[in-house]
């Protein structure tokens, strides 16, 4: 791999000279950066909580609730 490719915003990375991207330059990608942004060692990102968590919540926030209007109505 020359300083050529890397220096300019070139996908070209085997400087066949060919426009876009082939398999030639796919595997000299793959030598340098990895498989894929997938690979064995990433971690899968969760985004939709447990039902416990929610629950939980849930809870938290009707007891803060709760003990709010409790207060309100002793106070009168």
């Amino acid at each position: 791999m020359d300083g050529k490719c890397c220096s300019e915003r070139s996908a070209d990375f085997n400087g066949d000279g060919l426009a876009g991207v082939d398999i030639g330059d796919f595997e000299i990608w793959k030598s340098y950066f990895g498989e894929s942004a997938r690979g064995e060692d990433s971690i899968a990102p969760s985004a939709v909580p447990e039902p416990s968590s929610v629950a939980l919540l849930v809870l938290a926030i009707a007891t803060v609730a709760g003990r709010f209007a409790r207060r309100q109505q002793l106070r009168r």
